[in-house]
């Protein structure tokens, strides 16, 4: 069988993950702030045409629903799109690695085209699963980042009333991530965990300032409303950047492992 080249460029591939955190973050900051500020009253998509399919006003108490179940509206759609986003990536990474396994005269009927189709084809978590076996390399917080996904299908199927669908062998519906505490230690050892202003931090009476990377639970029970503070959306947002992070680094390694120095330069990741 003739030997074919691929390019394989893992940064162009990491940038799949961190341009769907970013529209993510965008989204919902608009969103957020849109639902949350009381002087965006202006809700009608009629407004300049003869169709009417809402009214001409509402009073303050369903414009004020309104704005609540579009802030649900917006993050359920933020969320899907980091999910979405990272499943690209994912798709990505296993079309590199894929090419890195079989690196070299492909003998047989093997098909890489047919095997990486499927892998498209299948879930989140077995996306983790065939990317492990592939090659090893895999999120470092699997378990919180399928949990972020069934909260999005909370939020999305379900107006974010938790159902019986959402519910762990526990009873509820638990959503976890990777968050960061900043952490202020004193000269006398003194810890204490703040909320920072504004840059630079004073500490007044000496000391050292840090972040302590600690797991994040929020759990629901059933029939209870699914609510995320702004600053957990936010730090959702950077925890899938970490974890994409994690799994280029790993797949960069895996590369080198498998292939001459000289080869490891650049794969464009397959249109989707």
């Amino acid at each position: 069988m003739t030997d074919y080249h691929v390019n394989i460029n893992f940064d162009n591939i990491l940038k799949v993950a961190t341009r769907g955190v970013y529209r993510a973050a965008i989204f919902m900051g608009l969103g957020v702030h849109a639902a949350t500020d009381d002087r965006l009253v202006e809700y009608r998509l009629d407004k300049f045409s003869m169709f009417r399919v809402v009214p001409e006003s509402l009073d303050d108490a369903s414009l004020a629903e309104a704005k609540a179940n579009f802030r649900i509206f917006i993050e359920a759609a933020g969320l899907r799109e980091l999910n979405e986003s990272f499943a690209v990536f994912l798709d990505g990474m296993h079309w590199a690695c894929l090419h890195v396994a079989h690196a070299g005269p492909v003998k047989g009927p093997l098909n890489l085209k047919k095997i990486h189709a499927k892998f498209e084809q299948v879930g989140l978590k077995k996306k983790f699963e065939k990317l492990g076996d592939l090659c090893g390399v895999n999120a470092k917080h699997v378990d919180y980042l399928l949990s972020i996904n069934e909260s999005r299908n909370c939020l999305t199927h379900r107006r974010g009333i938790v159902g019986e669908e959402d519910l762990n062998s526990d009873g509820t519906l638990s959503v976890k991530w990777l968050g960061g505490d900043f952490i202020v230690r004193h000269a006398n050892g003194r810890e204490e965990i703040f909320v920072p202003e504004s840059l630079p931090i004073h500490v007044p009476d000496g000391g050292e300032v840090f972040m302590r990377f600690v797991e994040r639970v929020r759990e629901f029970q059933l029939g209870e409303h699914m609510r995320l503070a702004t600053s957990e959306l936010l730090e959702i947002c950077f925890f899938f950047t970490h974890e994409a992070q994690v799994i280029y680094n790993q797949a960069v390694k895996y590369a080198q492992s498998v292939l001459p120095a000289q080869s490891t330069g650049g794969s464009q990741p397959p249109q989707t």
